[in-house]
């Protein structure tokens, strides 16, 4: 099984950034162009994981003051199950910590149980539910943890 590799996010990545964000997140992925403006705005906290020579998944995180949202993570489908979101969000909160973070955010939503218990092996905890938080209605879970 190769290693997992985590490196930055270049430019040259979106197409592939854009495949897995399809796969994971269906009709409700983020557009190339939002992606772009997270690069510009918070390109030191948008990483890439790579198992031998694919990419397998990315993790984005922009920050503010010592606050930081991680705003998207994603594993391809097919890499799922073999640590690479654990890679992810084990070097993104090391970042975190290096960029002088105190607590790390996010949002999820209240269906993705399989996120949430994700979220909580990170200890991240909830916060407050926030009633149709996305476009289509759907409730978020808040969720926090300090670095």
């Amino acid at each position: 099984m190769p290693e997992i590799r985590i490196t930055a996010f270049r430019p040259s990545h979106l197409d592939r950034v854009m495949e897995i964000e399809r796969a994971s997140f269906g009709r409700h992925a983020y557009s190339r162009r939002l992606f772009m403006e997270l690069y510009e705005r918070c390109g030191p906290l948008f990483i890439v994981a790579r198992r031998g020579s694919a990419l397998a998944g990315y993790a984005v995180a922009c920050t503010e003051g010592e606050d930081a949202e991680l705003v998207s993570i994603a594993v391809d489908p097919r890499w799922r199950g073999r640590g690479v979101g654990r890679a992810l969000m084990s070097r993104m909160l090391e970042l975190m910590e290096e960029a002088g973070v105190a607590r790390a955010f996010l949002m999820v939503r209240t269906g993705n149980t399989a996120a949430i218990r994700f979220y909580r092996r990170f200890r991240f905890r909830r916060v407050r539910l926030v009633e149709r938080y996305y476009e289509d209605g759907t409730d978020g879970l808040l969720m926090r943890r300090a670095l």
